[in-house]
């Protein structure tokens, strides 16, 4: 997200560790900040439908969120990582939901993190990402374009016990209760000045 001043960190919440099912919903308490931004992260893994692993919609007390990208691995284990926002949610409860193309053999997922102080106007600075499925560690290298930018990284990795890299703040780091797959959050609150972050995890 951009802003003129540094963003500040608000709150987190997730959804159940374990959900079959194509839909997912729970509960995220957004502070009375001003200039507020939601920020959602979904993880799915399905055996052998790639497809149910996509994202129809996010919403947030039944608003829809945007999509800045969506990243997927579809060799073996059929994964995917989603990155949503909500510009100025309510303060007080957001119920967030998830809704994915079909039912997941395996599970379907969610984190949340709200912020206070980001530009309503253009809340995306710049998005980057990938697929370092084979790789050691994940990573993601972004490049922003204006000073006080927040960066956050959603990431998914087949593996336990990541270690957030130097500089940024873990924010979610929990295992799925079948596969015991990682899903990660980690910001950078006040990239100034602007240019190239390397978000990664070492596992």
């Amino acid at each position: 997200g951009a802003a003129t001043t540094a963003p500040t960190f608000d709150a987190i919440s997730s959804s159940a560790a374990a959900n079959t099912t194509n839909t997912i919903s729970w509960d995220h308490t957004v502070g009375s900040g001003l200039n507020r931004l939601l920020v959602v992260c979904t993880y799915a893994r399905d055996a052998t439908v790639a497809g149910d692993t996509v994202v129809s919609s996010v919403t947030g007390n039944g608003l829809a969120a945007t999509n800045v990208r969506s990243d997927s691995n579809t060799t073996s284990a059929k994964l995917s990582s989603s990155l949503w926002y909500l510009k100025n949610p309510g303060a007080g409860t957001n119920t967030i939901a998830v809704t994915w193309a079909g039912a997941l053999s395996q599970y379907g997922v969610g984190s949340a993190i709200s912020l206070f102080g980001v530009d309503q106007t253009t809340p995306l600075d710049a998005q980057a990402g990938g697929n370092s499925f084979n790789t050691t560690n994940p990573f993601a290298a972004i490049t922003t374009a204006a000073n006080h930018a927040a960066i956050t990284d959603c990431t998914l990795d087949t593996t336990s016990g990541a270690v957030v890299g130097s500089g940024q703040v873990e924010r979610v780091n929990r295992t799925t209760t079948n596969n015991i797959d990682s899903t990660l959050i980690s910001t950078v609150l006040d990239k100034t000045p602007a240019g190239a972050e390397t978000m990664d995890w070492t596992v």
